[in-house]
């Protein structure tokens, strides 16, 4: 985690998804200890969520744009895919309430093997 932490700032100023801080205070208020990431790095998800002891990324999305609608960017899915961890989607309070109640699997990013064939480190050289 120190590292991904410790990346240098993005090339240009990262802007939070309008909903971020409305769904950060629905997180909060069921318990989640949420940890701003937004500034670090253009790979680096939005969040790290605290829930029953469990860390886990969180990419929060705004569904009113077509970009928040598109789901993880390239850089967000290499940083899953070359870290092995996973990154969960976040749009809606409803999201945010299925993912406290441990009903996940829609907001979970699964690669696919054209995102892994072409972000994975070992295909980018």
């Amino acid at each position: 985690l120190a590292r991904w932490v410790m990346m240098a700032a993005p090339r240009y100023g990262k802007q939070k998804d309008k909903n971020q801080n409305e769904l950060v205070s629905v997180l909060k208020s069921m318990g989640v200890e949420v940890i701003d990431l937004s500034q670090v790095g253009d790979e680096v998800p939005d969040t790290l969520l605290i829930c029953g002891g469990v860390l886990e990324f969180a990419e929060i999305k705004n569904p009113d744009n077509w970009y928040g609608k598109k789901g993880l960017n390239d850089n967000q899915k290499r940083f899953a895919i070359n870290h092995g961890v996973d990154v969960y989607v976040l749009r809606t309070n409803d999201d945010c309430k299925h993912f406290v109640s441990g009903n996940r699997d829609e907001l979970l990013y699964r690669p696919t093997a054209d995102d892994v064939l072409r972000l994975s480190k070992r295909r980018r050289s």
